[in-house]
């Protein structure tokens, strides 16, 4: 239930301010209670929005989410296909690193697109994976290489994490792909 997850995480908040995206599991009835007990707890969503964090040092990072599919994909009145939306650092001032958080990694790993990081999940590693991590069968439209938890370069050579995640999809399984936590360090010049 919703209020139980907020209230096991809750304790994050009282170190660090809490920022989330929704993934599509996190859609309807359930994500619209996700995101109640979620502020709550004074977590903020930032799906499809921008906030510049300052810290004790002066350093200044800006963070932008990206909602599920809703910002990267919108369809088109005249053909009803899903048609890509652009994102790109040009239109963000340049003077801050910029970390963009998604659910999905297809629009970062699969574009010339160029932020200092992204970070995504969505696919589980694989969830069912051969021995090293390699996913035993993809999920379309995700490739092997794609659905690979760890760190990944896109087109452009611009870094994007994917997080295993601790959630599953579709079978209750996980097989040599153990769920996770990312802790990642940002560390400057």
């Amino acid at each position: 239930p919703a209020r139980q997850i907020a209230a096991h995480l809750a304790p994050l908040s009282k170190h660090c301010p809490v920022y989330y995206v929704c993934g599509n599991h996190d859609m309807g009835k359930a994500g619209a209670e996700l995101r109640r007990e979620f502020k709550k707890k004074g977590f903020v969503c930032m799906e499809n929005s921008e906030h510049v964090l300052t810290f004790a040092n002066g350093q200044r990072l800006r963070l932008r989410g990206v909602a599920f599919m809703a910002e990267l994909f919108k369809i088109t009145p005249r053909t009803g296909r899903w048609q890509e939306q652009r994102f790109a650092k040009e239109k963000l001032p340049q003077d801050m690193p910029l970390l963009v958080a998604t659910h999905n990694p297809y629009y970062f790993l699969n574009h010339r697109l160029c932020v200092d990081l992204a970070v995504a999940g969505h696919t589980h590693g694989g969830q069912v994976c051969l021995p090293g991590g390699r996913p035993w069968a993809a999920l379309a439209p995700w490739t092997p290489h794609t659905a690979r938890a760890g760190m990944h370069h896109n087109k452009s050579g611009c870094p994007v994490y994917v997080s295993r995640g601790l959630g599953l999809s579709r079978l209750p399984i996980r097989f040599c792909c153990p769920p996770e936590i990312t802790v990642l360090l940002l560390q400057g010049k």
